[in-house]
């Protein structure tokens, strides 16, 4: 969706990136799409 990884990491409050990072990395797309759409739409 375009949302940046600096942006997501802020909004969950890390203290560094590389934590969303592996955050990121355990899911699949799909459900990175679906909480995107709910948290935006």
């Amino acid at each position: 969706m375009g949302i940046s990884t600096e942006i997501i990491s802020e909004g969950l409050g890390h203290q560094s990136i590389r934590t969303t990072e592996v955050y990121l990395k355990s899911f699949e797309n799909i459900v990175l799409d679906e909480a995107n759409d709910f948290i935006v739409g």
